[in-house]
């Protein structure tokens, strides 16, 4: 079995991030697996490194051609975006393989274009029912669930010590998120949320992570209600996971969210959740953290306030994420899934 897979993001994010997971767990299934993405990304540094076969594209165009001639070599192509599901079927007339799409975002679907190029994909792939959900309210059919993976890695611990120690955050609780400064990540929310913390309690400081096109105006937003000294922005950094060895309690205050990649993370570290009822965390989260409304600051600070003060449901919601996570979001299970429909296509 060769597949193609297709992500030309630039950036590295939580799918790129699956992108490279559901590589690595397909060749462990003896799959030939060759990726396109955009020259000099994250993803080919670090799937390069992993020893995968790449090729490189400036652009779109590229990527086009490079399926138009090429296509027909490989059984089928997987697209990890949204982009690159358009690409593939555009080039399908001149290549004939099977076109599967992994939906990781729960926007809503717009266009009579958009559902053609649904209905021209052999297989859609939504990573929560919800997502699935909403593809069927504009009758699609052949719309199958397999959600996302989280491996329990080896995490440098020496890392995050360091950076409590640098900042003297010894005898504070850690408070964390790690998410894009973007709109769908709602992180004004998230400041007003921890402004309300702060009148409540002052034994904790708030990590963020994550960067994004709203900085300057989250910059401003804190330094105005005064709590740069609790609300840390720390920027993007790489291998992020090594810092939530010192997290107390994560949080996501998404708008908009797929599944919640990050919270993942969090599952098999064992740190408590809180999270807003949007889109795939709500599923994610269920009997494994605390849930709020979209947009409710004063819920949020709450939630993160009850599993600081609650060690026994923090150690309970941590221990069923952590069995969630080793069951239904491994490697194994999630790439046997994906395997399983490959070679169905594949036979057809």
């Amino acid at each position: 079995m060769k597949i193609l897979a297709l992500n030309t993001e630039k950036s590295w994010r939580g799918g790129e991030a699956q992108t490279l997971l559901n590589m690595e767990g397909l060749r462990r299934k003896s799959v030939e697996i060759i990726l396109l993405a955009s020259k000099d990304s994250e993803l080919v540094k670090k799937s390069t490194q992993k020893g995968f076969e790449v090729v490189e594209v400036q652009n779109r165009w590229q990527a086009l051609l490079f399926l138009i001639k090429h296509g027909q070599e490989f059984d089928l192509i997987h697209a990890q975006t949204s982009k690159t599901q358009l690409l593939a079927v555009l080039s399908k007339p001149f290549h004939q393989k099977p076109v599967v799409y992994s939906r990781r975002v729960n926007f809503e679907v717009k266009g009579w274009f958009s559902k053609l190029k649904y209905r021209a994909t052999n297989q859609v792939i939504a990573i929560t029912d919800i997502i699935k959900e909403n593809l069927e309210k504009i009758g699609l059919k052949n719309v199958k669930v397999i959600t996302d993976i989280i491996e329990n890695q080896d995490i440098n611990h020496r890392r995050a010590k360091q950076l409590i120690e640098e900042n003297n955050w010894q005898n504070k609780k850690i408070i964390a998120t790690v998410a894009a400064l973007t709109s769908e990540k709602d992180p004004h929310t998230l400041v007003r949320a921890i402004t309300h913390l702060y009148t409540i309690r002052q034994d904790f400081v708030f990590l963020h992570f994550g960067d994004g096109k709203l900085k300057t105006e989250i910059e401003k937003g804190i330094n105005f209600l005064k709590i740069s000294d609790i609300y840390q922005l720390l920027g993007h950094q790489n291998d992020v996971q090594d810092f939530y060895a010192v997290f107390d309690v994560f949080v996501l205050a998404s708008k908009q969210e797929g599944l919640g990649s990050s919270i993942l993370e969090a599952f098999v570290q064992r740190v408590p959740v809180v999270g807003t009822r949007a889109g795939g965390i709500t599923e994610t989260l269920e009997n494994c953290g605390l849930l709020c409304e979209i947009g409710d600051a004063e819920g949020l600070a709450m939630a993160i306030d009850k599993l600081l003060i609650d060690k026994v449901l923090s150690e309970k919601l941590s221990q069923n994420a952590f069995e969630k996570a080793n069951k239904k979001h491994s490697s194994e299970t999630v790439c046997q899934a994906y395997f399983e429909v490959f070679e169905k296509l594949i036979s057809e």
